[in-house]
């Protein structure tokens, strides 16, 4: 027979399916979390070292400036034309300033703080024609020839005035030119352009990196979060697998050992293997019960058969029980008359007779074709009447034709285990109580006693 199912319990599978898909989620947003925040780390190092390049840049405009300043000086005071190269190796060649201004502008295009590098750029070329026409005037102060002097010297114009100076006097203006005041002024506004644009740089780098902290510890709690809700996913899975199969699985385990029926509970496929289980348990169970029964029990009369009878015996001691024997009187005679059928009711009719009169400790058996014996628990000698008294009802109780049976006697022998004077065993002496009763014409009951103790009973079949 089908066990009814439960219908109850998760069903592993699903819950192994929705489990992976959780964590196959998880683990997409986990990743692209991972992925987003490298990039942003990536973009935060890309962006942090474009602004220090930016701001070495404007130290480096400042640098040129200064380098420029440095040289034409030397010139006005030393007259080594050595200076001017270097000074045009700057400014043509070199143009640290220029560089500088143009990587700023790809770094940051757009940024405020180039307002303030274009006019530091401004002063410094206005500054530069000042130091060409300073130059001049130290070349003709030193009467040295122009024609080998730098185009930019040669094209720079002098007032009339100032050609008119002499050489001492166009060596002092040249000089007062690079240190007056004035000049002083143009070294100052450069700087403080160049400071301005680098502190600007320094706040929008503090700003970004303000900004870009912040993406990222989001990104940081996030991804935290979503290992949190992995190891959830795992605890669960772990915790759901130890409760629905693991343990079911180990308490049913024990259930097998001891030979008991399954724990329905669990998971869905669990339930479904200990109700199977349970059923083929059951059913083994009714079948070794039947196969039991049969092999213990008359197939025609229902008590006990031979081989039990024999049992019962074995496992006992003789002096606790007393052996009843009984035979139907003549049963050959309902066979040849009545036939067989009827015979088989006879039998049937003495059987249940007999289980009817002593108790359910007390072993009925059919020990032969028309031969019953009865195993009385705990008897003793002092049972004598009661048990000639249940004989006597037993015979009584046979004395009538009851639903087409016709009357049947029986021949009753008896012997206790604690008899006087036994002449052998207890079947022996009980047989010989039988033999008496047959010799004395059948239908009667006789309980052994020291006279049968010769007596030599027919051999029994």
């Amino acid at each position: 027979m089908k066990p009814q199912l439960y219908g109850k319990g998760i069903r592993m599978k699903m819950f192994n399916t929705v489990m992976i898909v959780l964590v196959l989620i998880v683990t997409v947003f986990l990743l692209l979390n991972i992925v987003h925040t490298i990039h942003d780390f990536q973009a935060v190092q890309d962006g942090t070292e474009d602004y220090m390049r930016a701001q070495k840049d404007a130290s480096d405009l400042q640098t040129g400036s200064d380098y420029l300043t440095q040289q034409v000086r030397a010139f006005v005071v030393t007259g080594d034309s050595a200076y001017i190269d270097l000074y045009f190796e700057e400014a043509n060649h070199t143009r640290s300033r220029d560089q500088a201004l143009a990587d700023i502008r790809e770094i940051v295009p757009g940024h405020p703080s180039l307002s303030a590098l274009d006019e530091a750029m401004r002063e410094s070329t206005e500054l530069m024609n000042l130091e060409i026409r300073a130059m001049r005037l130290m070349m003709e102060a030193e009467g040295a020839d122009l024609t080998q002097a730098p185009a930019e010297i040669q094209a720079a114009a002098l007032t009339e005035e100032e050609k008119a100076l002499s050489s001492a006097e166009k060596r002092q203006l040249a000089q007062r030119m690079v240190f007056d005041s004035d000049y002083q002024g143009y070294k100052a506004r450069i700087s403080e352009d160049v400071l301005s644009c680098t502190e600007a740089l320094i706040d929008t780098t503090r700003e970004y990196h303000i900004t870009a902290s912040g993406q990222l510890m989001v990104k940081l709690w996030r991804q935290l979060m979503l290992i949190v809700v992995m190891l959830a996913i795992m605890m669960l899975t772990v915790i759901l697998s130890n409760a629905l199969v693991i343990h079911p699985l180990e308490r049913n385990v024990a259930c097998v050992q001891k030979d008991k029926p399954m724990q329905v509970n669990g998971a869905w496929e669990i339930r479904f293997l200990a109700e199977n289980y349970n059923a083929m348990f059951e059913r083994t169970r009714q079948n070794q019960d039947k196969l039991s029964y049969e092999a213990t029990h008359d197939a025609l009369t229902g008590v006990y058969n031979r081989k039990a009878y024999e049992s019962a015996l074995a496992e006992r001691q003789e002096s606790d029980i007393a052996l009843i024997i009984v035979d139907v009187d003549s049963f050959k005679t309902f066979n040849d008359s009545w036939g067989h059928a009827v015979g088989d009711k006879v039998l049937k009719r003495v059987a249940q007779a007999l289980t009817d009169s002593f108790r359910s400790e007390d072993w009925v058996c059919r020990i032969g074709g028309d031969e019953f014996a009865v195993v009385m628990m705990h008897a003793s000698s002092a049972l004598h009447d009661l048990v000639l008294g249940k004989c006597s009802r037993i015979r009584g109780s046979l004395a009538a034709e009851k639903d087409g049976v016709p009357p049947v006697t029986l021949s009753i022998g008896v012997a206790f285990g604690d008899r006087e004077s036994p002449s052998g065993t207890l079947f022996q002496d009980a047989d010989k109580a039988l033999y008496d009763v047959k010799r004395r014409g059948r239908n009667g009951c006789a309980i052994y006693s020291p006279e049968m103790a010769d007596m030599e009973p027919p051999e029994h079949t």
